[in-house]
């Protein structure tokens, strides 16, 4: 987390809570995918989130003060709510948010969501939903944006690309059971690449076949 970039001083409360998340792996990864969600959302046209940063200071604070134990003694409660209360969430919020845009700069990966960035017109007729779509760097790098659009429209009507006859036959069956989905394309200059939905629908993966 950026602690040194920060405009305002941080006061040793909010420092304790930085160093607290740069050495407890769980929570920071919580509290990031929490910033993740949140920078999404507020790039949303129909979201009425004005300052990501102040959205997500809300939501930690709500969270932490969660983990507060109901038996616990008054003056326990009253030192902890008092201690909380001089944290800069705003703040934590904020180098929260840089490290997901750094993340994303870096990413070796592009993720991309079938709701904002990458757009895909689904046809009517689509058979089942995509969920995130997660285009592997290997796959960004060798198949045209446009070409991942027609796949991604083929796949999610049942046309399986080049898939073997017993593989179609268990794609058909996934979709009455829940399984996972599966296809084979091929670009325009003949490399192979899969498309994978996962099984609760959750994600669909654009992979090269060397990638699996």
């Amino acid at each position: 987390m950026r602690t040194q970039q920060h405009t305002t001083p941080w006061n040793d409360t909010t420092i304790c809570v930085a160093l607290w998340l740069e050495r407890d792996s769980g929570s920071y990864e919580s509290w990031h995918s929490m910033a993740e969600e949140v920078l999404k959302l507020s790039r949303l046209p129909h979201e009425q989130i004005e300052d990501p940063a102040t959205e997500l200071a809300d939501r930690i604070r709500t969270s932490i003060r969660e983990l507060i134990p109901k038996d616990a003694a008054d003056v326990i409660v009253s030192i902890t709510h008092m201690a909380l209360y001089n944290v800069d969430w705003v703040g934590i919020a904020r180098a929260l948010i840089d490290d997901v845009s750094d993340d994303e700069a870096g990413a070796p990966s592009e993720l991309i969501d079938d709701t904002e960035s990458f757009v895909v017109a689904l046809p009517a007729g689509a058979r089942f939903p995509l969920g995130r779509i997660v285009v592997t760097e290997g796959a960004s790098w060798t198949v045209d944006a446009r070409e991942i659009r027609e796949s991604l429209s083929r796949h999610v009507s049942g046309d399986w690309g080049d898939c073997e006859l017993e593989d179609c036959q268990r794609n058909e069956r996934a979709l009455e059971d829940g399984a996972r989905v599966f296809s084979v394309y091929r670009t325009t200059r003949d490399q192979v690449y899969w498309v994978i939905t996962e099984a609760d629908r959750s994600v669909t993966t654009v992979l090269l076949s060397s990638e699996y």
